[in-house]
């Protein structure tokens, strides 16, 4: 699994990457970037989920976020930030977040986990966005056929009606 961790504190890069080195199951490899321009070549390149801290060199707050989600929409992003607001929190789900974590209050084995939940979550996500995706054309087919078969009938009794009447001799 390759996790990019988007983080400008060397310190914080260091705990994350200790705590991701020590987690059970799948090895996990970490990539770094310290500001959003290095984050979005790593990102173009695909990983499998990004740890996002909001405060960096080069943008701050949820436009850090959306310039992610615009260029890994199918990528899981866990916001991990030394902000505990639940407004920010709360817009930060609302526009593509898998998670929003305060740093100093996740145990390593959570953020593991989180990360791991995180991934299930976006590709459950995208196979359903298939699936309805699937099912409309489906219904526009139906709809489409539904249409054919009403014409079909209108014909038929137009038809119908038609062979009804007595015929019409021309004037011997």
């Amino acid at each position: 699994m390759r996790v990019l961790v988007v983080e400008d504190n060397p310190g914080d890069v260091k705990l994350i990457q200790v705590a991701l080195a020590q987690a059970e199951g799948e090895p996990i490899e970490t990539l770094c970037a310290g500001r959003l321009a290095d984050a979005v070549v790593h990102a173009r390149a695909g990983v499998d989920a990004v740890l996002l801290d909001l405060s960096l060199p080069d943008t701050r707050g949820l436009q850090t976020l959306t310039s992610i989600t615009e260029i890994a929409p199918d990528t899981p992003v866990i916001v991990l930030t030394g902000n505990n607001d639940n407004a920010t929190a709360f817009e930060a789900l609302r526009l593509g977040a898998q998670d929003y974590l305060v740093k100093g209050q996740v145990s390593d084995e959570f953020l593991v986990r989180t990360i791991q939940y995180a991934i299930q979550r976006k590709r459950l996500e995208k196979t359903l966005k298939q699936k309805i995706e699937s099912l409309k054309k489906a219904n526009d087919r139906m709809l489409g056929t539904e249409g054919r078969i009403t014409e079909l009938k209108r014909e038929v009794n137009a038809l119908l009606a038609e062979s009804s009447r007595p015929p019409r001799y021309p004037n011997a």
